[in-house]
């Protein structure tokens, strides 16, 4: 029994040592490291700020009733797109259209008196020139045909207002939008003014940024800025600012801007939130690289510059950015390659290989260190 134990303990410190000693492949390494560089440049950089804001459509309206009536029908829904001069609502057109009938039969009366008028007064202008009769009786014709013709107005402008209302019985949309609430149903009764839907038209957005004073001096209507929303994630948006608004909120010491949008997909819906990028300051030159290629180390923002073969890490300056790039202070030169991709498991020194951008996906999963 003793025996076959210190056997078992034999075995397995071998075992042990074994397990402990550096595999080949361990001890002649991996290769270099696959990377995909950016050289350093000199760019003019924008002062700039980010900053948060909510969409808003370029125009909202609670569209109204411009008469009373009967719903009869109502075929708006929630959520529907309705183009301009669509149907939004029908109110009950018979007595409307009743008296309408009525004042169209009066004006053609008054028309043919009118018509008759004329004539007789004509008729006795002559008769005055050639001097059959006294001009009395040509004036008292005159005097029926004015008044014809007056009465010919009169019916005509019943017949236009009732026209007019019997048209506004059907309510309709003022411009193209999109229906958000229905605020009445068939059967109700409308009052004049009474809200039928909340129309909003979302082809163009508003974007409303608060911005500190600390910068609002510098911002300018007509300036371009940079949209990304979260809703969206990989799409980016260009607006303009089209309104600063002159007045801060009192607790935030902010002023509101309005930045205008194009959105004819309608991707972008009210409500969504927005990063805004304004310009807020002249740009400068400066040495920038990729955004991508810097690394933090806690306080500490790193490159990887790429020279015979090897990346070596050098501490930068974190300075302006606009868009992609970023500016640099350090020890770092124009035209130096900086790793933009796989520099997160790179180490001073470390050998790499330089990959073209188009394969830099191309080794994940061969075995080697995948870039990203």
């Amino acid at each position: 029994m003793r025996v076959r134990w210190a056997f078992v303990f034999i075995t397995a410190a071998l075992v042990v040592s074994v397990a402990g000693l550096p595999s080949p492949t361990a001890a002649q390494g991996r290769g270099p490291a696959p990377v995909v560089v950016a050289p350093v440049e000199t760019r003019v950089l924008e002062a700039t700020v980010t900053l948060v804001g909510t969409v808003q459509p370029a125009t909202r309206s609670l569209i109204a009733s411009e008469t009373e009536g009967l719903v009869v029908c109502c075929p708006a829904e929630e959520g529907q797109s309705i183009r301009k001069g669509q149907l939004l609502a029908q109110l009950r057109r018979v007595p409307i259209d009743l008296k309408l009938r009525e004042a169209r039969a009066a004006r053609q009366r008054t028309e043919a008196e009118h018509t008759n008028a004329r004539r007789e007064a004509a008729r006795r202008k002559n008769l005055y020139e050639q001097g059959v009769i006294a001009i009395e009786e040509y004036q008292v014709a005159a005097t029926s045909a004015q008044a014809a013709a007056e009465r010919v107005a009169e019916a005509q402008a019943v017949v236009a207002r009732l026209e007019d209302e019997l048209a506004q019985t059907s309510i309709t949309a003022p411009f193209d939008g999109v229906v958000v609430k229905e605020h009445t149903e068939v059967g109700q009764w409308l009052n004049r003014g009474g809200p039928v839907v909340e129309l909003l038209d979302l082809s163009t957005v508003d974007v409303i940024v608060p911005v500190p004073e600390r910068h609002i001096a510098q911002v300018r209507r007509g300036e371009a800025a940079s949209l990304a929303l979260d809703a969206l994630p990989g799409r980016s948006f260009t607006g303009q600012v089209s309104q600063v608004i002159p007045q801060a909120n009192a607790e935030s010491r902010t002023f509101p801007i309005k930045v205008q949008v194009a959105n004819p997909d309608g991707l972008i819906k009210s409500g969504m939130f927005a990063r805004v990028t304004l310009p807020v300051g002249r740009g400068r030159r400066a040495l920038a690289v990729p955004k991508d290629a810097l690394v933090s180390h806690g306080p500490v923002d790193l490159l990887f510059i790429v020279s015979e073969g090897r990346a070596r890490q050098v501490a930068v300056k974190r300075g302006q950015a606009t868009g992609t790039w970023v500016a640099v202070e350090g020890l770092v030169t124009e035209g130096q390659l900086v790793v933009v991709r796989g520099n997160e498991r790179l180490r001073d020194g470390m050998p790499v290989k330089i990959l073209p951008l188009e394969k830099a996906g191309a080794t994940a999963g061969d075995g080697t260190q995948d870039p990203r």
